[in-house]
């Protein structure tokens, strides 16, 4: 790709993909999306504008021909319940370890603090990041744009 090319891909790209996120459309097959363009790009050197207009009136033609599961609104509460629990047991645990005074029930504000951790931690792990990959080599697209 020539810098010009490279440099309206990307732009092409960010806001292609926020409005797949936005209209809920999983990352494997926004994945299969960017490869497509990608890939047309690469082989006829238009940009991608040229070639397919703009990215969110095309995202959203590309969605709307996806079939999109709705969101799982339990999960979300579970985690949101769990990671405030936690926190709190954390920041409590923590202000009485300061103080130095055990939690409730007396036990020692160092067990809260594992516990708060622990909860946290178990939360953290049952989220699953739904992460833009290429379907090409398997590899997921940096964080920031995969989030």
């Amino acid at each position: 790709m020539t810098n010009q090319v490279l440099g309206r891909w990307s732009s092409w790209r960010d806001k292609a993909i926020l409005e797949l996120r936005m209209k809920n459309v999983p990352g494997h097959e926004i994945g299969e999306i960017l490869s497509e363009v990608e890939t047309h790009v690469e082989e006829t050197g238009e940009t991608p504008d040229d070639a397919f207009g703009d990215p969110v009136i095309y995202a959203r033609k590309r969605a709307a021909s996806i079939e999109v599961a709705p969101n799982d609104a339990s999960s979300l509460i579970t985690s949101a319940i769990g990671g405030g629990i936690g926190g709190l047991i954390l920041a409590h645990s923590a202000w009485q370890l300061g103080a130095g005074q055990p939690v409730l029930g007396g036990i020692p504000a160092w067990i809260g603090l594992l516990l708060g951790v622990a909860v946290l931690a178990f939360v953290f792990h049952r989220i699953e990041p739904d992460l833009i990959t290429d379907p090409r080599s398997g590899r997921a697209l940096d964080s920031v744009r995969s989030m």
